[in-house]
Parts: C-alpha cells; sequence; structure tokens
C-alpha cells in the first residue's frame, strides 16, 4: 500500500507540470507528503502524551496502550507518547493525498516549508478545541453528571481525531483558495 501511494504521488505530480519542473514537482509533492506524516503523527503523540500522563484510566481501556505500558516500563507517559505515535501516523499520507492537490495543483504551487504555518496553527488550534472539550467534560463530571475520569480521556482522544480531520480538510480548502487570491 505504501508503495502504491508514493507511486500514485509521483504520478500524478509528474502530469500536471510540463517540461524540467516535473521533478521539482514531484519532489515538493513528497516533502508535503513527508510533513502531513510527521505532523500527524506529532499530533497524535503530543495528544498521547497528555492523555496517558493525565487520564490512564482511560488509555488504560486499550489494549495496544497496555502492552506499550509494560514494554516501556510502566510510565503512562511514555506509553501514551507510543500509543499517539502508532496511533496517528496513518492519518498523514491519507491527508497528504488531499493537501498535495489543494496545495500544488493550479496556478502559484506552495512549497512544503509555506505549509510548516498553517498546519502549525490547524494542530493547535484542533488541540486546544480538544482539551477544551475535556475541559467541558470535567466540569460536567465535576457537576454531578453521569461518568468517570476515563470519559474526560475519551472526550479528549475522539475529539482531537475530529478536529485533525476536520482541521486537515479546512486547511486544505484554506491553501487552495489563498491561491487564487
Amino acid at each position: 500500500m505504501k508503495n502504491f501511494l508514493v507511486t500514485f504521488i509521483l504520478m500524478s505530480s509528474a502530469f500536471h507540470i510540463e517540461g524540467s519542473f516535473a521533478k521539482d514537482h514531484a519532489q515538493e509533492s513528497l516533502n508535503i507528503f513527508g510533513l502531513c506524516t510527521a505532523a500527524t503523527t506529532l499530533y497524535g503523540t503530543l495528544n498521547g502524551i497528555g492523555i496517558g500522563g493525565l487520564f490512564p484510566e482511560f488509555a488504560e481501556t486499550f489494549t495496544i496502550y497496555r502492552g506499550f505500558k509494560e514494554v516501556l516500563g510502566g510510565d503512562g507517559k511514555r506509553a501514551g507518547a507510543a500509543w499517539g505515535a502508532f496511533s496517528s501516523w496513518w492519518v498523514g499520507p491519507l491527508l497528504s493525498l488531499v493537501v498535495i492537490p489543494a496545495a500544488r495543483y493550479g496556478k502559484n504551487p506552495l512549497k512544503a516549508s509555506e505549509l510548516v504555518k498553517p498546519g502549525l496553527m490547524t494542530l493547535a488550534g484542533g488541540g486546544a478545541i480538544s482539551w477544551l472539550n475535556g475541559a467541558a467534560t470535567y466540569l460536567h463530571l465535576k457537576g454531578g453528571g453521569y461518568g468517570s475520569r476515563a470519559d474526560i480521556g475519551g472526550s479528549i482522544n475522539s475529539t482531537a481525531y475530529s478536529m485533525g480531520g476536520v482541521g486537515g480538510l479546512a486547511c486544505s480548502v484554506y491553501l487552495w483558495l489563498s491561491r487564487y487570491q
């Protein structure tokens, strides 16, 4: 599957640019592919560290987290980092299938280095919203609502994934629109 994605990106990149620029275009597409993968892995890792360290009750519901925790000597934060990286790296290649056309095809193609700032803003916004949702869940529980501490971690985790996906798509639309103004 990985070889198929790399081949798809290289071939689609080469067909859209004529002449000697095809190689540069393909290289920038691979750079964006790598940037998307690194960004989603970092996002998942940071989220996993927070949840594994602060809400182990939620993380313990996942067999893979318990396995990482056992292998890494019982440290919840390290297990959370491994769990977050393992569970989020695959989103980057999928997201790059949307980001590459949004950033490269058409007039004024963007380089991977120009995507760092919008990407960081998207990740920071998604992370902030997911942790605010966790705070709202905490206040709900503190006020007598039904649930447990594990629900706080679950709330943060599910919102982080949702915001990462929606944020990535919104960022792609923003990139595409910004190139045509």
